[in-house]
């Protein structure tokens, strides 16, 4: 079975030593008792202990929530990010004295920031050195300790209003609650890699519907001022601090306190509800009509197909029925070997009805287009099919390749007979008396009889070209085929297969199981709009005859003569052969059509059997809104889940219930830690900052008693005896919020 997620919090990591320059002076004395013999030479020595200061890269992040680009409703969700590192919130100081990180997490709106005049933008890059320079106008800038004005160090910065960053920076003794260690253990599933990370949490509820701006800034040499609780003012005239921008990303909320419709576990539990009597990919398959017209529809609809048109041969418009290669039961096998030579022999027809099945008919002209628009592959067939007629002319001429009785060696027998030349002469004399004026019926036959019919001239040896017939008609399996030896045949067969074997390869590196169906018109996979409507997820097996019907339409482009017929169907065989062998092709699949694809990039997916077994799959997005998931074998559960590092923080409810806003905890130690513990925080629209403005969706975390989350949770656990107060790891505890998921299971496979 599935090992549970096992997840330790710390308070810090601190390093031995905060990032800087350390001068060491080491003197020593040789002594005897009380009496100084020596003093050795005393030596100066110094030392820089580095940590990242300006920016970080794409590998120093291990995690962000909410996730980069993604769309949702997040308004009860701390966003926050995971970092590799875990001493690097602790690496360094705000300075003036204080001892906190030194790093915090603005959650910013536009209008929070000044964006960029050039590039829109709330962050600009810059040179580390430009800290050094001329300070603008209206700008405050931190002080940093041991930075020269040439430095060159990339990094970006970020302009914040001052009234903006009183409103939302995290206080001086909030630091210090709004970071932990997370370590992971024992996970084998999901997106969450065992080890041991840093934590940094946001501060501010995402409550507007607009986009925001997640930004990890550095808080070095701005101590002083008092919107980070020192003494100093900033000066007058100022209306921004510039900041360091370490790493950012942007989310956009889409909801509302009030409402969570939106949100992850909302839609994972309607699609799931919904599944559970409708999770086939077919059209809905109406109770009434108990004639036999009415079964025969229910019929038809129960297996996939939808009502179309199609127009015959003299054309009329007859009502038909068509299904793509997804259907919601196996397909049933086809009789006869399905050697098609155009679109019109692959239609099946229902005499008893009177309408035709037009599903492999549109595969085979849809797999035409296919190689059409494909130069790769129309090269490769022609290289195959020059290839394969080559080798059989060498079989037919190797001296090796006939013997008595060939055709070869009857003609070159009838060449060798006395009066050869004579008896030609006087057939060409027939055929053409007087050389002008009539049509020549061609060496060796006589005129027709007006239907433009001939037949050979008693006499006159066959040409060539039956012998690549006869040849044919041995390579099919005809018995004892007249004129075509061993050593011809076996010559003939190895040169059609290497032909076959080089245009297969072409067609499973153009038309793959796989790779066929991410190139297959979403029309053709599902034909109808009812089939698939939103917030909905359906499974279907995959009809390989319809994929074969494909194949055969992409093989037989080009082909004119009967060498080309019989190497399309060497081709088709050698091309099943090989997506049997290696699984190639998938069996069943599942198509999820939700706002949960579209909003959340990067979901997470994991497939497993009926004893809990790993199942391969590939994932493919047809629509923005829309996942299709292939699976090489049968699965029984399917879970989807919400990308984050494991967890996400926030609260559990936000004014759905007369407490406007509750979080539900948990123990904060003994054995039961982690489980719920029966007690409610409530209140927590409280405990804000401001009533209106950004400081309205600002969290209060340790700022004034029983008006913050830490008085909140810390008197919930007051009522149960023996709970000590809340530290900043168990506190990160209370706020920790599973990430949801959607799980969906097939019963009997």
């Amino acid at each position: 079975m599935t090992t549970a997620l096992t997840v330790h919090l710390a308070e810090q990591d601190k390093p031995g030593a905060l990032a800087g320059t350390y001068t060491f002076d080491v003197h020593q004395t040789l002594s005897q008792g009380s009496k100084q013999l020596a003093e050795l030479n005393a030596v100066t020595r110094t030392v820089e202990v580095t940590a990242e200061r300006f920016a970080l890269t794409p590998e120093d992040v291990v995690a962000v929530d909410p996730p980069d680009g993604a769309v949702g409703n997040f308004t009860l969700t701390l966003p926050h990010l995971v970092l590799k590192s875990t001493t690097l919130p602790w690496s360094r100081q705000p300075g003036d004295g204080v001892s906190a990180p030194w790093l915090a997490l603005l959650v910013l709106t536009d209008a929070d920031g000044h964006p960029d005049p050039d590039t829109g933008s709330l962050l600009t890059a810059r040179q580390a050195g430009h800290f050094k320079g001329e300070v603008p106008e209206k700008v405050v800038f931190p002080d940093l300790s041991g930075l020269k004005a040439d430095d060159t160090t990339a990094c970006f910065t970020v302009d914040v209003g001052l009234d903006a960053l009183k409103a939302i920076l995290p206080l001086r003794d909030e630091l210090r609650w709004l970071t932990h260690v997370r370590e992971v253990r024992e996970t084998k599933r999901g997106p969450w890699d065992p080890g041991r990370y840093s934590v940094v949490v946001g501060n501010r509820f995402p409550r507007t519907c607009t986009r925001y701006t997640a930004v990890l800034v550095s808080l070095e040499g701005l101590a002083k001022y008092t919107f980070l609780g020192g003494g100093t003012a900033p000066p007058t005239g100022k209306d921004r601090v510039r900041m360091v921008a370490l790493t950012s990303w942007s989310f956009t909320n889409n909801g509302t306190a009030d409402q969570t419709a939106t949100s992850f576990t909302a839609l994972a539990d309607k699609i799931a509800g919904e599944a559970k009597e409708k999770k086939l990919l077919r059209l809905p398959c109406p109770d009434d009509g108990q004639d036999e017209i009415g079964k025969y529809v229910r019929a038809r609809l129960e297996h996939g197909y939808v009502p179309t048109v199609h127009r015959v041969a003299t054309g009329e418009h007859l009502p038909a029925w068509y299904r793509g290669p997804f259907t919601p039961l196996p397909a049933a096998t086809l009789p006869g070997d399905q050697k098609w030579s155009g679109a019109d022999s692959a239609l099946i027809y229902c005499k008893h009805y009177g309408m035709y099945d037009v599903s492999y008919a549109a595969a085979f002209t849809f797999g035409q287009f296919l190689a059409l628009s494909n130069p790769a592959l129309l090269a490769a067939l022609d290289e195959g099919r020059a290839e394969a007629l080559e080798g059989l002319h060498e079989a037919l001429r190797a001296p090796d390749g006939g013997g008595p009785g060939t055709a070869r060696l009857q003609f070159a027998h009838e060449v060798g007979k006395k009066g050869f030349a004579e008896q030609v002469t006087k057939g060409l004399q027939k055929a053409n008396p007087g050389g002008r004026g009539q049509t020549a019926a061609g060496p060796g036959h006589r005129a027709g009889t007006g239907n433009g019919a001939t037949e050979p001239e008693p006499g006159i040896a066959a040409t060539a070209a039956p012998t690549v017939d006869d040849l044919l008609s041995a390579l099919r399996g005809a018995p004892d085929q007249a004129g075509v030896s061993g050593p011809c045949l076996a010559a003939a067969r190895r040169a059609m297969s290497a032909a076959a074997d080089r245009c297969a390869a072409a067609l499973a590196s153009a038309l793959g199981a796989k790779p066929l169906l991410s190139a297959v018109p979403l029309d053709h996979l599902v034909p109808h709009a009812g089939m698939l409507p939103f917030e909905s997820a359906r499974f279907f097996h995959v009809d390989s005859q319809w994929m074969a019907s494909v194949r055969a339409g992409a093989a037989g482009v080009g082909s004119v003569t009967s060498v080309d017929q019989h190497l399309g169907d060497l081709v088709r065989e050698a091309f099943a052969a090989a997506d049997q062998e290696d699984g190639a092709a998938p069996a069943e699949g599942l198509l999820l059509r939700s706002a949960l694809v579209r909003d959340w990039p990067r979901l997470t997916v994991e497939a497993h059997d009926a004893d809990d077994k790993a199942v391969p799959f590939t994932t493919g997005f047809p629509m923005p809104d829309l996942a299709l998931l292939l699976f090489d074998r049968s699965p029984a559960r399917i879970v989807i889940r919400e990308p984050a590092q494991g967890l996400s923080m926030g609260i559990t409810t936000w004014g759905r219930e007369k407490d406007k806003g509750t979080l539900k905890l948990r123990y904060p130690s003994t054995d039961s830690i982690g489980k719920p513990l029966g007690q409610t925080a409530t209140g927590l629209n409280g405990c804000l900052r401001a009533a209106e403005g950004p400081g309205a969706e600002v969290l209060r975390v340790k700022d004034t008693p029983n008006t913050d989350l830490f008085g909140q949770v810390s008197a919930a656990l007051k009522k149960s005896p023996g709970l000590p107060e809340p530290e900043p790891a168990s506190l990160a505890l209370q706020l920790l919020c599973s990430s949801g998921y959607l799980e969906l299971t097939l019963k009997n496979g």
